[in-house]
């Protein structure tokens, strides 16, 4: 009888689906403080641009981090861990220092969610780098390549090695060389083995209150042209189900965003960006671009956009700058370009000399 009753509880408990996610309760920070080989908004080849819109419309907002760790972790509230994904990348020859380190456990301890993409033969000391923080919470990326010989590649096909997923039902994710992991915690997963060598190159584990996945291979997330990359194979419903085991909900659900539009009018009750390098220009450049009379006009904000679930008044008119969690650093070219405009990091950012003009640290998307 006890073991028809485990049989029956087990089937439940696998049969069990997650509940949908509510849009715009979680963010994604990437951390880019580190000479990060591959950037979140870069929108090239190799960039992660399209993965970070995946994000977006699934309402999960996703910034850069160009602080040092701990003061990025430091700044958001304990108690909303449990809605932020940390996401740590290759980075060349730059270690977290120990109070990054710290942080890290901390973050994850007390609830956070950690992402880490790796790179196989340990490329520019990453896996070591990165095995300072994932070792000790339960996996370790190894300083070796699991994937078919490739030396002796004639095309593009010939670089991509398949991997299959028995958690998330997948048999045709590409990747073009992963490191193998090694899972040491009671409570890793297997989440991707490599087809020619069955090694596995994705697993998560619990840490604490909270949760981490590793994942052996960068470039099968790369924008790329649909043969590599985050549209190759199975690799897009991959990252979800990524996102969908760390947060063990369901992205059910897409949302709409504001369309951009070119000039400021009667007509338009806001001008909306995205948080990338084109929709930053067009920010700065339609800003240049304001006459007199809408310099000195009360019924404009400026809004930084950093996350879900504020109000803002009825406004005649809103300009919403979409840059979540960074300051106004010089060492960036939007940055640079707005600090010469006039913004500064006061509670409330003054704009554009004795306008009327704000940028108001806003929380919303």
């Amino acid at each position: 009888m006890k073991r028809i009753l485990f049989i029956l509880l087990f089937i439940i408990s696998c049969s069990q689906k997650y509940t949908d996610y509510t849009p715009f309760t979680v963010q994604l920070i990437y951390d880019q403080s580190h000479n990060n080989v591959w950037g979140l908004w870069d929108h090239g080849y190799c960039g992660y641009s399209h993965i970070a819109g995946v994000l977006k419309q699934h309402g999960i907002p996703a910034s850069v981090n160009l602080k040092k760790l701990d003061e990025c972790i430091s700044s958001l509230p304990s108690m909303e861990y449990s809605n932020a994904i940390l996401m740590l990348s290759v980075a060349k020859y730059q270690r977290f220092d120990d109070r990054e380190i710290d942080a890290i456990f901390n973050f994850v301890n007390a609830g956070g969610l950690l992402f880490v993409i790796a790179e196989h033969d340990n490329m520019y000391n990453s896996a070591t780098f990165l095995n300072a923080v994932t070792h000790k919470m339960g996996i370790t990326i190894n300083s070796d390549a699991a994937g078919k010989d490739n030396d002796a590649f004639q095309s593009l096909d010939d670089l991509n090695n398949r991997a299959y997923s028995k958690k998330f039902k997948l048999k045709n994710v590409l990747h073009m060389l992963s490191a193998s992991l090694s899972g040491t915690a009671d409570s890793f997963e297997v989440l991707l083995r490599d087809d020619e060598t069955d090694n596995i190159i994705a697993g998560g584990c619990r840490y604490g209150k909270g949760k981490m996945i590793v994942v052996g291979d960068s470039e099968m997330f790369w924008n790329g042209d649909g043969k590599v990359g985050i549209h190759a194979g199975d690799n897009s419903a991959f990252f979800k189900h990524c996102i969908e085991w760390l947060l063990e909900k369901h992205l059910a659900h897409t949302v709409q965003h504001a369309a951009t539009v070119s000039c400021f009018d009667a007509e338009n009750s806001y001008i909306a960006i995205d948080n990338s390098p084109s929709g930053v220009e067009y920010f700065i450049n339609a800003l240049t671009k304001l006459n007199p009379s809408l310099l000195h006009d009360d019924s404009i904000n400026i809004i930084v956009i950093p996350r879900p679930n504020c109000i803002i008044n009825n406004t005649k008119r809103n300009i919403i700058f979409i840059e979540p969690y960074q300051k106004l650093v010089p060492s960036t070219v939007w940055g640079k370009r707005l600090i010469a405009l006039g913004a500064v990091n006061t509670k409330v950012h003054s704009f554009l000399g004795d306008s009327n003009c704000e940028i108001l640290p806003c929380l919303i998307t």
